[in-house]
């Protein structure tokens, strides 16, 4: 039998050795990182194999990461769509628990947002080249599937459809705004993926904010129907960063951004500009007369009609007008401004009333005008 004495020396040995054992497994921690999903852990690990057991709890829990598109079955849609605020999104809207339509993410800080917000994949539907290497260094995926404002053709439907079944989600489906494309896009692609009901399509596109005046995007929302998803997996389709468009997309694009910049001087609000905007006003109109003037030069206004051709020519003299305006205008004699403001809210009016005739005008299945 042990002594009180010896039974205390035991004790005393135990203590040590337990603390010295604490003191050397203490050593052998460190500090481990983990991302899943979008969750980012942080926890201390010895290597050994509670850390293997640790890992596995975690992967069961996390380990999905978020949810496939196509896995909405148990999710409630009884709150969607429904408006996200963001601070960099524009009018971003969420359609399904996988799919979020809104506007452009312009610079780091949306491309950010996104991937707080979990997306994985972003499409556009717009026909700019999207900024693929601002999202590839948030670790997003740029896919480009553009659209005009005429309509969402079954091919181009079924084309976003199948991105969505097969490319990692969330998905962000974006155009300029966010008004009127992107939704029409994504309720199409959602309702043809099984994943919106037939009868949400068009309220979708109310509750986004779609001018009516776009009958081609109603259309299509109307007309979109469920596609099997072994009919849309057999499609060949390429998921591209970047596609070629027409000479016409690209240069209303860029025609947009210089009349952003000439309404911004117009209403005295060029210091709201971005710094990548704040150009000099006469030569935005230098590049607005141009873009004009080579666009009256290219196969597809020539083969347009007569007055196609004089709306064209119209909008490159009044913009030679604003240049010259510009060009002379001083701050101590406003005379200038009335007939500027006259101008660019003429060739706005032509532009407006020309995407009224010719490139709102709904398409068929075919991809032709009716």
């Amino acid at each position: 039998m042990q002594t009180e004495s010896s039974q205390a020396k035991l004790r005393q040995d135990g203590c040590r050795e337990f603390k010295l054992g604490c003191q050397s497994w203490n050593r052998s921690w460190r500090t481990e990182k983990l991302k899943l999903g979008t969750v980012n852990l942080s926890f201390r690990s010895c290597g050994g194999l509670w850390d293997s057991v640790f890992l596995f709890v975690l992967l069961c829990i996390f380990g999905s990461g978020h949810p496939r598109l196509g896995a909405q079955e148990n999710q409630s849609e009884e709150s969607l769509p429904r408006r996200i605020t963001c601070q960099h999104l524009p009018n971003a809207i969420q359609l399904t628990p996988g799919l979020i339509s809104g506007g452009l993410p312009a610079g780091d800080e949306a491309f950010a947002e996104l991937a707080t917000l979990g997306i994985r994949t972003i499409i556009s539907v717009d026909a700019a080249p999207p900024d693929s290497q601002a999202a590839r260094r948030h670790g997003l995926r740029y896919v480009h599937l553009p659209h005009g404002y005429d309509g969402v053709s079954a091919e181009q439907g079924q084309a976003l459809a199948k991105a969505l079944l097969e490319l990692e989600g969330p998905v962000y489906i974006h155009c300029h705004h966010g008004l009127h494309r992107s939704p029409a896009a994504a309720s199409v692609a959602g309702v043809t993926a099984g994943w919106i009901q037939v009868d949400k399509a068009t309220k979708i596109l109310e509750f986004a904010g779609t001018a009516t005046k776009y009958k081609g995007l109603y259309a299509s929302a109307r007309k979109a129907r469920q596609v099997p998803a072994e009919q849309l997996h057999r499609l060949d389709v390429r998921f591209q960063e970047k596609v070629s468009v027409s000479l016409m997309a690209e240069a209303m694009v860029r025609i947009d951004e210089h009349l952003q910049l000439l309404k911004a001087v117009d209403g005295e609000a060029s210091h709201k500009l971005k710094d990548s905007q704040a150009e000099d006003p006469a030569h935005a109109a230098l590049l607005l007369m141009e873009e004009f003037r080579e666009l009256l030069r290219t196969d597809e206004t020539l083969l347009r009609s007569v007055d196609f051709q004089d709306r064209m020519r119209r909008s490159w003299q009044d913009s030679q007008r604003l240049e010259g305006l510009l060009r002379v205008r001083s701050g101590k004699d406003p005379s200038w401004k009335p007939a500027f403001s006259k101008l660019l809210q003429r060739i706005s009016d032509d532009c407006s009333s020309c995407h009224a005739l010719y490139r709102d005008v709904p398409v068929t299945d075919d991809g032709s005008d009716f």
